[in-house]
């Protein structure tokens, strides 16, 4: 099977054996895969809508190697923002994530969405300038 399984054609792939996802939210992708050597990273995505966190957790759970998904870039949507609180509070029994409006699809199971909270963590940089130093630097 080829990963990723959705949006190929619309992702950054590094070397998908690295256990670190980017996701850009508003920012151009671009902008740090000219920062990052491709060996230092798994994957790089937007991520614009709160649908799209669908997409994200089935590739995340397609390749269980990674294991920090790096969030940066301006959150006009709010998606970065139920992607940190689908981490931390999880999904409520009809799929809406706790403390939101956004509801998960339901074609992916609770046990599925408990082993994605349990085995990534969000590394939150919104908001900070975005340099190769920086990024280099992180602790993951």
């Amino acid at each position: 099977m080829e990963w990723p399984l959705y949006f190929r054609d619309e992702l950054v792939i590094g070397n998908v054996k690295k256990n670190i996802g980017i996701c850009t939210l508003w920012m151009k992708k671009e902008i740090v895969k000219k920062l990052l050597s491709t060996n230092l990273y798994s994957v790089i995505g937007n991520l614009y809508t709160t649908y799209g966190l669908n997409y994200l957790v089935r590739n995340i759970l397609a390749n269980p190697r990674i294991r920090y998904i790096i969030l940066l870039g301006p959150d006009l949507t709010g998606s970065g923002e139920a992607l940190i609180k689908l981490i931390q509070h999880g999904v409520e029994e009809d799929g809406k994530i706790k403390g939101t409006k956004i509801y998960i699809d339901r074609n992916i199971s609770l046990r599925l969405l408990e082993i994605f909270r349990r085995n990534v963590k969000v590394v939150d940089m919104r908001g900070k300038n975005v340099h190769s130093k920086g990024l280099m630097s992180l602790k993951v």
